[in-house]
């Protein structure tokens, strides 16, 4: 349930619920990334109404013109990379996941983007408790900042890639 009010509003991520849950029962870490990943996905395509339906106002009340601006620029040009980073890194994903809704963006693209980015992130979180156990803490809480910038970076290169398929191919 935290997973899926997180995408919409609430501000601790999934995270601090799946970590603790995945050293308390190893072997059932995967089953909890899962269970994260589809409400996390759902709470975005929430995140993703409450954009179109009432994201404009909140977006004039809560947001600068200037960072508004800047959001809905960069938005249109790579909305679904931008939310795959989202999905994957401590910027938050709620912002992405209403702005989405703001400027149209296709339901169905925000559930795919994130499935993908959110799974990357929890099943990796997961994975590593079960094959690492106690020693893996260490690891997420010291190399969590360039875990995420990793996986990012092998995200733009996979959108990077399918931009490059579809001009040529499609």
């Amino acid at each position: 349930m935290l997973a899926f009010i997180e995408a919409i509003f609430f501000p601790l991520p999934p995270d601090l619920i799946l970590i603790p849950l995945a050293f308390a029962d190893p072997q059932n870490a995967l089953l909890y990334a899962l269970v994260a990943t589809v409400f996390s996905a759902l709470g975005g395509v929430g995140g993703h109404w409450v954009g179109a339906t009432a994201g404009k106002a909140l977006m004039e009340k809560f947001v600068s013109k200037r960072h508004a601006h800047l959001a809905t620029r960069i938005y249109k040009e790579h909305g679904p990379l931008a939310l795959g980073v989202a999905a994957l890194t401590p910027i938050p994903y709620k912002a992405f996941t209403i702005l989405s809704g703001i400027l149209g963006m296709d339901w169905k693209t925000l559930f795919a983007v994130s499935l993908i980015g959110r799974g990357i992130r929890f099943f990796a979180e997961a994975a590593m408790i079960m094959i690492y156990g106690d020693d893996a803490l260490a690891f997420i809480s010291g190399n969590f900042e360039m875990a995420a910038i990793a996986a990012c970076v092998l995200l733009t290169l996979i959108y990077l890639c399918y931009i490059y398929i579809k001009k040529k191919y499609m």
